[in-house]
């Protein structure tokens, strides 16, 4: 059960920080659903502090890497 519990909290935690991230990009909805993952999460697992803090360092990470654009190649050639 207790495993079940941290696999729910670490999924809501994950996209209520990835959303927050966005939220400049997607407006109100975003806010309201990432506030909706967050008391979610929060009421699921408000005692595992720890898994909060890596929860929300996954989702800032997570959406950083999606975001995350290749420059094209330069050369100084010609």
């Amino acid at each position: 059960m207790e495993f079940i519990t941290e696999l729910l909290g670490a999924v809501f935690g994950v996209l209520g920080a990835g959303l927050i991230v966005k939220k400049i990009r997607l407006g109100w909805i975003s806010w309201i659903i990432s506030d909706f993952f967050l008391i979610a999460f929060s009421i699921i697992a408000c005692y595992w502090w720890l898994l909060t803090l890596n929860a929300i360092y996954l989702g800032f990470s997570i959406w950083g890497w999606f975001d995350w654009k290749p420059k094209p190649f330069e050369t100084n050639y010609g």
